[in-house]
C-alpha cells in the first residue's frame, strides 16, 4: 500500500513538474519555498513576502509593497520594483533596481494588488474580520501570468498601477503602467520615467529605441525596450521616455494614460541586442565565436563587436571560449581582448547563420606551489609588479574574486594564473606575521613560469589572534565587491576573527566558508552595521546577532536619525543579548559636545559614549601627531587623541582599527587588532570570548609589528602583572614595562614611545639613533624592561613606529604609503590604593566649552 501512495504522490510531483515546466507561474516568496525558487547572483535581495514570476526562460522578483521594504543600504523604498532578475539558464542577477516610474509613486500597501492568470484576476491578499489586510495568494500558473501593485495616492491626487507579466516563451518581462488623476477639477503633470540601480561595473547606453546597461565582467545586461516611445538617458540614473511630444504627459480630471515597456535581460550586451532586434521583429541570424589560442579555448576573452563607430555590443566567453548571440545582417569588426595575448581585430560578415574561430597568440602563465614551513598548503596573496619596461598586469576589477588588479588570493598556494609575457617582481605574502618571499620571474610567452616557496611564521603571536571587525561587500550595498572575495582576502591576510558586517543587515560568512572548506581558517559570526545619519556618527557594528535568512535587513533593526536612540536600539537588540558594540569611524567630539557641528558646544550625543564596548581610532599613526586645535566643522580630527582625551575624562572606551574594505583589492588585512585568545586556532576561537576580551580593551592596534607590553608591580612583596587593558596596583608608583616588538622581514620599526594619560613622556622616548642599543635586527625589535615612576594614577600607553619608513607593495600603493605602527590599549596604574582616578588633561587642545569637560 506504501509503495503505491508513493508512486501516486510521485505521477503528481511529476505532473505538477511538467506542468510548471511548461507554463508561467507566480507566487509569494514563503518560508517554504524562497530557498527553491530564490534567483541565483551576486545582487539577489528577495525576501520572504515579495513575489516571483517566472516562465521557461526569465525569472522576475517584485519587492513586497510596504513602507519599509528596502533592498539594502542606498537602495531603500523598493515596493513594486524588480529587485532580482535573471535568466533562468544563468541565474546571475546582477541588477539592484529597477524603479519602474521612477519613484514617482510610492507602493507601500497591498490594497488593490491582485495576481492574474490568463486574464483572470484575483486579490493578492485577504482580509480578516476586522479589515485587517493580509498578503497571499495560492500559487498560479497559466500560459500568462501578471502581478499588479497599486500606489498611495501622491500630494496631486494621482494614482499609479504597475502590471508585471512574463508569458511562457517570451524572454522578457511585460510592464504596463497605468497613471490616474482622480483630482475633480485639476490637471496633473507628470514624467514619464524610470529608474534604476546597475552600479559601478556597468555602462550605458541607448541605441535603436532600447536602453541598456551592461557589465561585462560579471555577465550581465539588461535592457528597457519602450512602445509608443523613445528612451532617452537623462542625469544620473534615471531614464526617461521622450513621447512625439515631451517626456512629460498631462491628465485632466479623472483621466488615465498608459505606458508600456518591456524589461529584457540577458547574460550580455551582444545576446540583448539580438533578443531586441528578434523582439522588434527584424531578421536576424545565429552567431557563434569561439576564441582560441594554441592551448585551446579561452574562457572570459572579451569579444566587441562594432559596426563602424557604433558599438553593437560586448561579451565575455564561457569556459569552451564560446559567445553565442543572435545579430542582424550587416558587415561588423569583432576585436578578441585577453590577458597576456595581442589583441586581434577583422572584419565580420552576416549575411546567414555565423561559426567562426578566432585565434590569438598564446599568453604566460604562472604556476604557483606555495606551501607553509612543513610543506602543507597555505592561503597566500601573491602580488605581481611589472619590472623594466613590462606594466603591472591587471588581471581583474577590485571588486572581483581570486584574481583582483595585479594580486591573485589564493586559498591554498596552488593556481595556475593567465600573465602577459613580461619580468616581473612577484611578493608572496600571507599578512605580517609571516616573512614576504620575494621573487624576480620572467614571464615568457606560450611557457609555464613555476614559482615555489615556503612561508615561514617568524613572528611568534602566541595568545593573541588577528581580527578585522569591520568589513564589507556588494550585501552592504555601497559597492558591489563579492561577498565571497571578502571572505577570500580575509583568510589569505590571516586575519583569524571577522564577524560579518555588512550595512544595514545581518548576514553571515558561512556559505563562502563552506564553499573554500575553510571554516577552519576564519572564525566567524553574523553582525551589523547600523548606518544612519547623521555621517560620520551615526554609524555603529554590533556581533553576535541572530541572523534571520530572506528577512528584512537579515532580522536587524532599523535605523534612526536621532544616533542616541539607534544605538540603544542596537544594544537592545535580540531581547538585550550579549554583544559588542563598536562606534565606527566617529568624529568623537561632535558625539562628546558639539552635535550639530557647528562649533559650539550642545552637549552633543554624548549618550552614546555609554552603549560603546570600543570606537574605530584609526589611523594608528595619528597618535604621534598632536594637534594644535579642536578639528573645524565637518573635520573627523585626529581620532586617536580625542579618544585620549576622553579617556582623561572617565570614559574608559577600548580603542580598536579596522579596515572598513569595500573593495576586494589590498583592503583586507592592510590594518588589524591583535586580542588576547585562550587560543591559537581559529576553529576553537568562541565568539563570547571575543566580545569579552575586546570590552575589556586586551587589544594592541597595528598595520604590521607585534607589540607586546606587560607591566609588573609588586603588591605585598609579590609581583602582579597587567596587559593592555588592565589595571595595575603600583605602591608609590614604581613600575615596569617589559616591552617586545616583532617584524617580519617586509617592514621595521625604529621608535618605541610611552604615552602617560596620553602624553608622550619625553623621558621614554626611545629610538635607534639615540638608543642603538635597545634596538636589534633580530625578528625580536625590542625587549626591554622599562622602568616608570607615576607620581599619580595614570594610563600608560606605548606605541611603536618605523619613522620614515613605510610598509611598502605587500599593501598596496594607498595603504602601504604608511608608517609601520603599533599602538597598544591602555594599562590603567592605580598608585595610592583608592581606586584609579582619570586625570581631567584635556591634553593642551581645551574643549568647546571647558566647563563640561568637568
Amino acid at each position: 500500500m506504501k509503495t503505491v501512495s508513493r508512486l501516486i504522490a510521485f505521477i503528481i510531483i511529476t505532473i505538477n513538474a511538467l506542468h510548471t515546466a511548461n507554463a508561467a507561474d507566480v507566487q509569494i516568496l514563503t518560508q517554504r519555498n524562497i530557498s527553491q525558487l530564490v534567483p541565483g547572483g551576486k545582487e539577489v535581495d528577495a525576501i520572504i513576502g515579495d513575489v516571483i514570476l517566472r516562465n521557461d526562460i526569465v525569472s522576475v522578483v517584485i519587492a513586497a509593497p510596504s513602507p519599509l521594504r528596502n533592498a539594502n543600504l542606498t537602495t531603500r523604498t523598493v515596493g513594486g520594483c524588480i529587485i532580482d532578475l535573471v535568466r533562468n539558464d544563468s541565474q546571475n542577477d546582477q541588477l539592484t533596481c529597477l524603479f519602474i516610474n521612477a519613484l514617482a509613486h510610492e507602493f507601500h500597501s497591498w490594497e488593490g494588488a491582485s495576481v492574474s492568470v490568463d486574464e483572470a484576476a484575483i486579490p493578492a491578499y485577504s482580509k480578516t474580520r476586522g479589515g485587517t489586510l493580509v498578503p497571499g495568494f495560492v500559487p498560479k500558473s497559466g500560459e500568462s501570468v501578471s502581478f499588479t501593485v497599486v500606489s498611495n495616492p501622491n500630494d496631486d491626487n494621482t494614482v499609479a498601477s504597475i502590471t508585471y507579466s512574463l508569458t511562457d516563451g517570451r524572454p522578457f518581462v511585460d510592464v504596463v503602467v497605468s497613471l490616474t488623476n482622480q483630482h475633480k477639477t485639476n490637471v496633473a503633470t507628470l514624467n514619464i520615467a524610470d529608474s534604476i540601480r546597475a552600479d559601478r561595473t556597468f555602462i550605458f547606453g541607448v541605441h535603436d529605441g532600447l536602453y541598456w546597461a551592461s557589465d561585462d565582467w560579471f555577465k550581465y545586461a539588461v535592457g528597457i525596450l519602450p512602445t509608443g516611445s523613445v528612451p532617452v538617458r537623462g542625469s544620473g540614473n534615471v531614464i526617461t521616455y521622450q513621447t512625439s511630444d515631451s517626456s512629460k504627459i498631462k491628465l485632466g480630471p479623472d483621466e488615465t494614460v498608459m505606458t508600456h515597456r518591456r524589461v529584457v535581460p540577458a547574460d550580455n550586451l551582444l545576446q540583448l541586442k539580438g533578443i531586441t532586434a528578434g523582439i522588434q521583429e527584424a531578421t536576424t541570424h545565429p552567431v557563434k565565436i569561439q576564441t582560441l589560442d594554441a592551448a585551446g579555448p579561452t574562457s572570459h576573452a572579451k569579444v566587441t563587436i562594432e559596426q563602424g563607430d557604433n558599438l553593437i555590443g560586448t561579451a565575455r566567453t564561457d569556459e569552451k571560449g564560446v559567445v553565442a548571440f543572435q545579430a542582424e545582417p550587416g558587415s561588423y569588426s569583432v576585436t578578441v581582448q585577453k590577458i597576456g595575448r595581442t589583441t586581434i581585430t577583422q572584419e565580420l560578415v552576416i549575411e546567414s547563420d555565423v561559426d567562426i574561430d578566432l585565434i590569438q597568440d598564446g599568453c604566460g602563465y604562472v604556476v604557483a606551489n606555495i606551501t607553509d614551513s612543513k610543506g602543507n598548503p597555505i592561503p597566500c596573496k601573491v602580488s605581481f609588479y611589472g619590472l623594466g619596461e613590462t606594466v603591472d598586469p591587471l588581471f581583474g576589477p577590485p571588486h572581483g574574486e581570486v584574481a583582483v588588479g595585479n594580486v591573485h588570493y589564493s586559498i591554498n598556494g596552488q593556481f595556475r594564473q593567465e600573465i602577459p609575457s613580461g619580468t616581473y617582481q612577484v611578493l608572496i605574502s600571507h599578512g605580517p606575521e609571516y616573512d614576504l618571499i620575494t621573487k624576480p620571474i620572467t614571464v615568457e610567452r606560450g611557457k609555464d613560469t613555476e614559482i615555489t616557496g615556503k612561508l615561514i611564521r617568524s613572528v611568534d603571536t602566541s595568545g593573541w589572534i588577528s581580527a578585522d571587525l569591520h568589513s564589507h561587500a556588494s550585501p552592504s550595498g555601497d559597492n558591489v565587491s563579492s561577498q565571497f572575495g571578502r571572505v577570500l582576502s580575509l583568510i589569505s591576510e590571516h586575519i583569524e576573527f571577522a564577524p560579518c558586517t555588512e550595512h544595514q543587515r545581518i548576514d553571515t560568512y558561512d556559505a563562502h566558508l563552506a564553499r573554500l572548506q575553510a571554516a577552519h581558517l576564519l572564525a566567524t559570526c553574523p553582525g551589523m552595521e547600523l548606518t544612519g545619519q547623521p555621517l560620520p556618527i551615526n554609524h555603529q557594528n554590533t556581533f553576535p546577532l541572530q541572523f534571520k535568512p530572506y528577512r528584512q535587513d537579515g532580522g536587524g533593526p532599523v535605523i534612526d536619525e536621532n544616533p542616541i536612540t539607534q544605538i540603544v536600539r542596537l544594544a537592545g537588540w535580540d531581547n538585550n543579548a550579549k554583544k559588542l558594540m563598536q562606534g565606527n569611524h566617529p568624529k568623537l567630539m561632535r558625539i562628546y559636545q558639539d552635535g550639530d557641528d557647528d562649533g559650539n558646544s550642545d552637549g552633543g550625543f554624548r549618550a552614546m559614549l555609554d552603549y560603546m564596548d570600543v570606537i574605530e581610532i584609526h589611523p594608528p599613526q595619528s597618535i604621534f601627531q598632536v594637534p594644535a586645535e579642536l578639528a573645524p566643522p565637518g573635520d573627523r580630527g585626529n581620532v586617536i587623541f580625542q579618544w585620549m582625551q576622553l579617556l582623561n575624562i572617565g570614559y574608559r572606551i577600548p580603542g580598536v582599527v579596522n579596515s572598513d574594505a569595500h573593495l576586494n583589492l589590498h583592503e583586507s588585512g592592510y590594518i588589524r587588532n591583535f586580542v588576547r585568545s585562550s587560543t591559537d586556532d581559529p576553529s576553537k576561537i568562541r565568539t563570547d570570548e571575543m566580545v569579552d576580551r575586546f570590552q575589556n580593551g586586551n587589544v594592541m592596534m597595528t598595520n604590521g609589528p607585534f607589540l607586546e607590553v606587560v607591566a609588573r608591580s609588586h603588591k605585598r612583596r609579590k609581583q602582579v602583572e597587567a596587559i593592555p587593558g588592565q589595571d595595575l596596583i603600583a605602591d608609590e608608583g614604581h613600575l615596569e614595562l617589559h616591552v617586545r616588538i616583532q617584524c617580519a622581514n617586509w617592514y621595521d620599526i625604529n621608535r618605541v614611545q610611552v604615552f602617560i594619560n596620553g602624553r608622550m613622556d619625553p623621558d621614554h622616548n626611545y629610538t635607534r639613533r639615540t638608543h642603538p642599543r635597545m634596538f636589534s635586527n633580530d625578528i625580536v625589535r625590542f625587549n626591554q624592561t622599562i622602568s616608570l615612576t607615576l607620581p599619580e594614577d595614570a594610563h600608560v600607553i606605548v606605541a611603536t613606529c618605523g619613522e620614515d619608513l613605510k610598509m611598502g607593495p605587500v599593501f598596496g600603493p594607498r595603504f602601504g604609503d604608511r608608517m609601520p605602527t603599533a599602538v597598544t590599549n591602555p594599562i590603567f596604574v592605580d598608585v595610592n590604593r583608592n581606586g584609579f582616578q582619570f586625570s581631567q588633561d584635556d591634553l593642551g587642545v581645551p574643549f568647546v566649552d571647558s566647563e563640561d569637560s568637568q
